[in-house]
């Protein structure tokens, strides 16, 4: 009643588990180390979105054959990575607005940095969406999350992030960049734990 605040506190994991723990399918892994291209991982909040790109963040930065310049930008950063000791990869987080005003200003900086990988944090507004798109289509591995339900359901929630006057340039330019999308919900185990269930789609030639 009347004036007053609401904080929700959410723990956060001191680093994601790696994915073989994370039990991801063969047909992800198979695929997520894309040269180019957008990858989606949608679901619920809470569903370990968050979680399952930073395995595979973890999981590229710990290949010692793997040479990746990663780029991170997020509203806010979730895990902290740039503190992991990788053989050969580097990874550069920043956070909107502590570090950059908006993911605008980090896109105009990313194209300069010539990253392998870029990771924008969750879409929620239309500035992310177009954002994580002109990434992918200019030749970068991108990954990046959304709240949807299903894989179908994660196309509508992109177009309805889209301004309509750009609706349709927008759309043809995620397709033709799409990889790979992945939804996911988190479901009760009869031991208590927690177990993901996924449905995921893979976009070939």
């Amino acid at each position: 009643q009347g004036t007053g605040v609401h904080v929700v506190l959410r723990p956060v994991k001191d680093l994601p588990p790696p994915l073989e723990k994370q039990n991801v399918e063969p047909g992800i892994l198979a695929n997520f180390r894309m040269n180019k291209g957008l990858m989606i991982v949608s679901g619920a909040t809470g569903s370990g979105k968050s979680t399952l790109i930073g395995g595979m963040t973890m999981a590229k930065l710990m290949d010692p054959n793997g040479h990746h310049n990663i780029i991170e930008c997020a509203e806010p950063i979730e895990f902290l990575l740039d503190r992991v000791r990788s053989p050969t990869s580097t990874i550069t987080q920043s956070e909107i607005p502590r570090n950059l005003p908006s993911f605008d200003a980090f896109m105009e900086g990313a194209m300069r940095r010539q990253p392998t990988d870029i990771i924008v944090g969750e879409c929620r507004k239309p500035e992310h969406m177009r954002a994580t798109i002109h990434a992918a289509i200019s030749g970068h591995a991108t990954s990046t999350t959304l709240h949807a339900e299903t894989v179908p359901l994660t196309m509508q929630r992109v177009a309805s992030l889209l301004p309509p006057d750009q609706l349709k340039d927008q759309m043809i330019a995620l397709a033709q960049a799409l990889r790979l999308v992945i939804n996911q919900r988190l479901v009760p185990t009869p031991d208590g734990r927690w177990t993901p269930l996924r449905e995921f789609l893979v976009c070939d030639a």
